[in-house]
């Protein structure tokens, strides 16, 4: 006989883009999604949404978390965010939203961020360190100081401790040195990470994050966007299974939103746990090690998947 979850994780993918700007339709959206991800019996300690699901025109890299906390929480969007996450803790108490939030307009380089959301408010921001190689590489400006980051670790139900990452920040779990390598630009004003200034800044920067990792139990993953052709098992098997075995078996879960068709029933659920460390050393013989959602509901523009955290 199997016993009911002590706890559960919802993640929710989004068919479409991640937003150009800061429309309504947003917040409806989400509000429809958590009133989904709420009607079951189990109890819900977390949901999360893809990267880049908000908009918001600033720039915070430089701020300190107060200073972020405070932009957030004056943002368009917060009174609705902060209602819906009062109305989710209400029915659990210490359950949190966690939602990926942009800055600048779509295109350009400000900010990539995963927030998550209490009854007061902004409680963890985490703003992206490890940028994806190419144009963005090039030119977002990594803050050393998000590397170590407290406040990037969600206090959960029963204990939990959740590491926020924004998209590819998932991939830096495992082998940060390797995926700090394609940091290019650091600082507010973006400089040149290979400078005298600022190479052994990195460097501290990466062990800030290795003891932060350290202190997680689990991860939480706003991915922006899988495009019409790209496969997420990439993602799966070297992104969020790896992300597991780097925090010796902490289940991570992601959200992402899906161009054009979201997935079939049963299939790419872009969650681990329990992974073993030695599937950091297999490379490209990785398995997908896929966990499996307790529920599933998939209907127009949003797939839901419930996952067991006892």
């Amino acid at each position: 006989m199997t016993s009911e979850p002590t706890g559960v994780a919802v993640t929710v993918s989004v068919k479409g883009c991640p937003a150009p700007g800061p429309p309504r339709d947003r917040e409806h959206l989400l509000t429809r999604a958590v009133r989904q991800a709420t009607e079951v019996d189990h109890p819900v300690h977390v949901v999360l949404f893809p990267g880049g699901f908000l908009r918001h025109d600033g720039f915070l890299c430089g701020l300190s978390f107060d200073e972020r906390k405070h932009e957030l929480n004056c943002a368009s969007f917060a009174q609705a965010l902060q209602d819906v996450a009062s109305d989710l803790a209400s029915m659990c108490e210490g359950a949190r939203l966690v939602v990926g939030v942009d800055t600048a307009p779509k295109g350009e380089f400000g900010d990539q961020l995963c927030v998550a959301w209490g009854p007061a408010g902004v409680e963890a921001i985490g703003r992206k360190v490890f940028p994806v190689e190419g144009p963005e590489a090039d030119n977002f400006p990594v803050d050393p100081r998000d590397f170590g980051e407290r406040h990037r670790v969600l206090n959960l139900p029963l204990g939990r401790r959740a590491l926020l990452c924004s998209c590819y920040d998932g991939f830096g779990i495992h082998d940060p040195d390797r995926f700090a390598r394609l940091v290019k630009r650091i600082g507010a004003n973006g400089e040149d990470s290979r400078s005298w200034r600022t190479g052994p800044l990195l460097k501290s920067a990466v062990r800030d994050w290795e003891a932060l990792c350290k202190s997680a139990d689990m991860a939480l993953v706003a991915i922006h966007q899988f495009h019409a052709r790209a496969n997420s098992t990439m993602w799966q098997r070297h992104g969020i299974a790896t992300a597991s075995a780097g925090l010796n078996g902490g289940a991570v879960f992601a959200a992402a939103h899906f161009e054009k068709k979201l997935p079939s029933s049963g299939s790419q659920p872009l969650a681990s746990r329990g992974v073993s460390r030695s599937h950091l050393v297999m490379g490209r013989g990785r398995k997908k090690e896929s966990a499996t959602p307790i529920l599933e509901h998939s209907g127009g523009d949003l797939r839901l998947l419930w996952f067991d955290l006892s």
